[in-house]
């Protein structure tokens, strides 16, 4: 009788083990999703910034926005690896007081 409680309870701590897992990944991917979005609305908003200041952008303002995106980005990318989601910058331009530019907001490659 012992020996059935014991292997009972054994079988229930694994099965717990096994499924509590799981759920760890999924809170982690879905941690590395939101860090993602905050990420990629950061550097959106600050393109739509620039956008709208139009002709009034210079050229110092322009290297200061790739300084704070590409900043961005790369911290972005560290606090995600973390989590075990790789993810890369990809490249898309934008035009911004007459210069057209390549801001690098985030993707997924693997979670």
């Amino acid at each position: 009788m012992l020996k059935r409680l014991i292997s009972s309870m054994l079988v229930v701590v694994m099965v717990l083990a096994v499924s509590c897992t799981g759920v760890f990944a999924m809170i982690d991917d879905e941690k590395a999703l939101t860090e993602l979005e905050k990420a990629n609305e950061k550097i959106e908003k600050f393109i739509e910034n620039a956008i709208n200041a139009g002709d009034e952008i210079t050229e110092k303002d322009i290297e200061k926005l790739l300084d704070i995106t590409n900043d961005t980005a790369d911290k972005a990318i560290v606090k995600i690896s973390r989590f075990g989601v790789e993810v890369e910058c990809i490249l898309i331009e934008v035009t911004i007081g007459g210069q057209t530019i390549l801001i690098d907001p985030l993707r997924v490659i693997r979670a």
